[in-house]
């Protein structure tokens, strides 16, 4: 990690200032009291959207305001400090009122973060937009989570991409079933992973395609509504190199635990269940104070995503176990847990650490 001293003062200690590349913004960091400047639309690129002070002056998490006796590192202006609070946790932070700024000290990045965010999903706060009788009606009748509030720092091109690849993956299956059904047998028995064959050493390649392959409408559609709703902010906290590194690898973890599994079988294996599983994993780990919309006996509530993906894992685990091991047949049960259990890990290694860099 390279660095380099600019002519900007640390607003604490007066020592000069150090640009320090962070997730691809350049943040002015202090080595010597560890605090960190932001300028004006930094904060959502290095910590997240949450962390904007557009965000969090607009609701009611903001309370105590003052002049803080610290100069803005820009513009010399003097810094405004904010007590920035939710159900008794609280944080104070400076903004500079001419060009927006922000100064953290050292540790207060994720604490602002995680504030700002467990609050705007709690109703009173205002940000978190309200469900609508439509979204209710689609709950109810598909069983499918919604998000209650997390915003984007960038847009989630991979999770585009992988949408879209999904989909026109699907092309050539529902299209042979329309016109020739064993069109359509062929194109599975040869993308999709087949254990016996694998252990054979043949088709290799199927241990990719099979992730982009699905077998029915159901299968698509689930699994994109579910890379969808966790995809873009995974993608966001690890950025595109990673999540993809994360999808594919949950996904090729799943299909080697199931041929394990079942060596013999000759069913073929499709469809990105364990990708999908593994952003849901890491989805945990990196936000475990997220809530999501789920309707249950026809009342909607607001879960923790720890809560509700957790339960989710419990029914697959389950499942998993009380399943007869016969063909490798039906779902595949064993993908969704290793896939989920691997995006947990991955999501634990890379989840966000405080602002920290080392000095010189």
């Amino acid at each position: 990690m390279s660095s380099g001293v600019n002519r900007c003062l640390c607003p604490r200690c007066r020592a000069f200032l150090q640009t320090v590349p962070y997730r691809g913004v350049e943040l002015d960091h202090c080595p010597h009291c560890g605090g960190t400047w932001l300028d004006a639309g930094e904060a959502a690129r290095a910590i997240g959207v949450s962390a904007e002070p557009a965000i969090w002056l607009s609701s009611r998490l903001d309370g105590l305001e003052q002049l803080s006796g610290l100069a803005c590192p820009r513009d010399r202006t003097e810094l405004i400090e904010h007590l920035v609070s939710f159900a008794g946790r609280g944080v104070e932070v400076d903004v500079c009122p001419a060009c927006a700024g922000l100064w953290l000290d050292a540790g207060e990045c994720l604490t602002l973060r995680d504030l700002v965010h467990e609050g705007g999903q709690h109703p009173e706060m205002g940000l978190a937009p309200k469900p609508t009788a439509m979204s209710y009606l689609f709950q109810l009748f598909t069983a499918l989570p919604l998000e209650v509030w997390h915003p984007l720092g960038r847009r989630p091109l991979v999770t585009t991409f992988l949408l879209a690849l999904n989909a026109l993956a699907f092309v050539p299956i529902i299209a042979g079933e329309v016109s020739d059904p064993g069109t359509s047998r062929v194109a599975v028995q040869a993308l999709g992973l087949v254990p016996v064959e694998l252990w054979r050493g043949a088709a290799p390649l199927a241990l990719v395609t099979h992730l982009f392959l699905h077998f029915n409408w159901v299968h698509l559609l689930g699994n994109l509504w579910f890379l969808r709703v966790f995809g873009d902010n995974v993608e966001d906290a690890l950025e595109q190199g990673r999540f993809l590194l994360l999808y594919l690898a949950a996904g090729l973890a799943g299909a080697l635990a199931h041929v394990t599994i079942y060596p013999s079988s000759e069913i073929p294996l499709g469809g990105a269940s364990g990708a999908v599983a593994g952003l849901m994993g890491a989805y945990v780990a990196l936000f475990p104070r997220a809530k999501v919309y789920t309707v249950i006996f026809f009342m909607r509530f607001r879960l923790p995503a720890l809560t509700y993906l957790g339960l989710w894992f419990l029914l697959q685990l389950l499942s998993m176990l009380a399943r007869t091991p016969a063909n490798g047949g039906g779902i595949a049960w064993d993908v969704h847990v290793v896939g989920f259990l691997t995006g947990l890990a991955f999501g634990h290694v890379y989840r966000a650490r405080p602002l920290s860099f080392p000095v010189p």
